[in-house]
């Protein structure tokens, strides 16, 4: 309880930001965007390759092949963990960009609960802090009941439409 209470009042003290502090997030965004688009500050279509269907919805490619790549690597760890110890949960954690890639890693262990045994989907959870808009809508739905996301205040970077 005493870590809590000393974070919930640790930005106190910190000055507020000013309007300069946050112009590179939005420059940095066009930069990226200028790769594929004509206009950056009017966006007209995603990155290619950015968005694959997967279970009736969309999610960001990229954090699902991280996604993969980690249950690939760590599957039979995890097999043996979730076997060795039955009354644990899995949970996974991320912040902003990590949290794409754990919600994506909990969506993956939950439609292939086979690879570890058949864990009962219970079991599986992932709490996500400042998360990265990874999923189409009907997805975080469908998988509200194992994926938690936590949102503390707005983003100050721009967002797109994602998904459709």
């Amino acid at each position: 309880m005493s870590i809590l209470y000393g974070l919930r009042h640790d930005s106190e003290t910190w000055g507020l930001a000013t309007a300069e502090e946050f112009d590179p997030g939005p420059r940095l965004c066009c930069y990226i965007l200028a790769v594929y688009e004509d206009d950056p500050q009017h966006p007209l279509r995603e990155p290619p390759g950015g968005e694959k269907e997967i279970n009736g919805g969309h999610v960001l490619n990229g954090l699902l092949k991280a996604a993969g790549w980690f249950l690939d690597a760590e599957c039979d760890i995890l097999k043996e963990l979730v076997e060795k110890y039955p009354d644990y949960t899995l949970t996974f954690t991320g912040h902003s960009l990590g949290s794409g890639v754990a919600a994506m890693l909990t969506l993956l262990e939950v439609l292939h609960r086979d690879k570890l045994g058949n864990i009962d989907r219970r079991r599986i959870r992932c709490y996500t802090v400042a998360p990265a808009r990874c999923m189409s809508l009907n997805l975080a739905v469908r998988y509200a009941d194992v994926i938690n996301s936590v949102v503390l205040q707005e983003s100050s970077y721009p967002f797109h439409k994602y998904g459709k």
